[in-house]
């Protein structure tokens, strides 16, 4: 689970390049950035451009999807007649459009 989230953060944060499949890549990778500090430099760069404009630190963004989440899953229950807490409620999962 850890190693998915670690890809998906570098992933989102256009890092990719940064991903390593085995230990000795891993190795690889930091060896590189720790020979080449200009290398570093520009990664480390590109992470905070990209904490003013990607998605990973977009917090407004967050909120307003998961305010239209609790809205849907509210119209669905409200359109079906459960109550509250009934077992028969379905996981409503709403994707970005």
């Amino acid at each position: 689970m850890a190693r998915r989230c670690g890809a998906s953060l570098l992933i989102h944060q256009l890092l990719s390049p940064l991903l390593a499949r085995t230990p000795e890549e891993y190795s690889e990778i930091a060896r590189r950035l720790g020979q080449a500090p200009s290398l570093l430099r520009r990664w480390r760069a590109r992470v905070m451009a990209h904490r003013i404009d990607g998605p990973l630190f977009d917090t407004l963004g967050w909120v307003k999807d998961f305010e239209r989440m609790l809205r849907g899953m509210w119209d669905t229950r409200d359109s079906r007649g459960d109550a509250p807490g009934h077992p028969r409620m379905p996981h409503i999962v709403l994707a970005k459009q």
